[in-house]
């Protein structure tokens, strides 16, 4: 009997979200690099420091497209927010990235329902006509390479038209 030197789903899993977390970071990274002066350069409270990374995560969810963050809890980031400042002094962007560091993981992210919705939508019209097909007598003789683009592009045009896409 041999040993598998595969990692588990477990392992897997976990790796996924570790690469995902470093890669969500170097973003973090690049758009406090781009936007520190304007966003965080002032932060001497935490009540400024909230709206600053209210500003960066907005920045990076417009860079993301459907993909929303969800705020860790007001505790959270005033422990990190201490954990990494200094005293009256402004947030420098070495202490800002690696509050953001601390608080801002894989699992900080979510797909947005409207998202989910649009998808449903497009891949999901398109398979239910398919299978429509096969069951409307008359209709076998509509080509598939005529139905599913013409049912994904109708889906497509109502979803613009009902400002969903």
């Amino acid at each position: 009997m041999s040993t598998s030197t595969t990692p588990s789903k477990k392992e897997s899993t976990e790796t996924n979200k570790t690469k995902a977390s470093a890669t969500l970071q170097k973003e973090l990274v690049d758009i406090i690099d781009q936007h520190y002066d304007t966003c965080v350069k002032d932060v001497k409270e935490f009540d400024n420091f909230y709206q600053a990374l209210h500003e960066i995560l907005g920045k990076l969810s417009e860079s993301k497209g459907a993909i929303q963050l969800k705020l860790p809890s007001r505790d959270t980031l005033k422990a990190a927010f201490d954990k990494h400042t200094r005293e009256g002094n402004s947030l420098l962007k070495e202490e800002f990235k690696n509050i953001i560091k601390d608080v801002i993981t894989f699992e900080s992210f979510s797909m947005g329902k409207g998202a989910l919705e649009t998808i449903f939508f497009i891949f999901g019209a398109p398979i239910c006509a398919f299978f429509l097909k096969r069951f409307i007598p008359g209709a076998a003789s509509v080509s598939d390479d005529i139905l599913i683009p013409t049912v994904t592009s109708g889906t497509v045009i109502l979803l613009a038209k009902t400002n969903r896409l």
